[in-house]
């Protein structure tokens, strides 16, 4: 595929409605204004849900805390999570391992999970009207990576469509970004212990060895984690990293 600019002039006479989209996402200034949108963007591509979520480490365990900005019913989002259905998403491992868009059919993107998983996730999807999605993955220069993704009943099957709403999804997360980025500092300053537990899953450690380095138990490594999250305001944990990177307290 081509760069987003290309595409973008590529499409700029065929779908119109990219220049006003660009414009009301230069507007955005916060988490609400994404969340509009976006909504409006799933109507007008022919799409009911979309989620913005930054691509989860291998010890996240619950979509509900790395999603963004979503219209998924608290229903769904909640038999996801309980579940387990975060593990072994094929999206997820797809998001992972390339930058090209994902297009799926419900089906077909189930048919890939393990055997016990694969008809409780057809049958939550399909009670929702969910058959047909898409995700865009988005690489950031500050190194956030993350994904703006649309579903519902019906594939896109317009190109140019394909080629703006892959635009402006890029354009959407960069944005969503920035105004993170503005947010307000961690409300409480983080004890020794926390920085260094922020700093080691910052390198990269694993849970595992962060447990045998400071003699915790999972659990235990999981309550400061729950602490460190509530002190910083925020909504998982590459958030408080990166809010712990931009305030220099890591």
């Amino acid at each position: 595929m081509n760069s987003h600019s290309d595409m973008a002039e590529s499409t700029a006479e065929t779908n119109p409605s990219r220049l006003a989209f660009e414009k009301q996402i230069r507007e955005c200034n916060s988490d609400h204004d994404i969340y509009r949108l976006c909504n409006q963007m799933a109507v007008a591509f022919g799409f009911e849900y979309f989620l913005i979520i930054d691509i989860p480490t291998e010890s996240d365990a619950e979509l509900s805390k790395l999603s963004l900005v979503t219209n998924w019913p608290k229903k769904l989002m909640a038999c996801y999570d309980e579940y387990g259905l975060l593990k072994n998403s094929p999206v997820i491992a797809h998001l992972r391992a390339s930058t090209e868009p994902f297009v799926w059919s419900t089906g077909g993107i189930t048919a890939e999970r393990p055997e016990d998983e694969r008809h409780k996730a057809r049958k939550l999807f399909e009670s929702h009207n969910i058959y047909h999605g898409v995700y865009f993955s988005n690489h950031l220069s500050d190194g956030s990576v993350g994904s703006v993704s649309f579903c519902g009943a019906h594939p896109i099957e317009n190109e140019a469509l394909f080629l703006t709403l892959n635009y402006l999804a890029s354009l959407i997360y960069g944005r969503l970004a920035r105004i993170r980025q503005d947010a307000q500092p961690p409300r409480d300053t983080l004890t020794e212990l926390e920085t260094r537990i922020l700093s080691m899953t910052a390198d990269g450690v694993p849970p595992r060895e962060i447990c045998e380095e400071l003699a915790f138990s999972e659990q235990v490594l999981n309550l400061r984690f729950a602490q460190i999250l509530h002190k910083m305001g925020a909504k998982n944990r590459m958030h408080a990293i990166k809010l712990a990177m931009k305030y220099r307290m890591i």
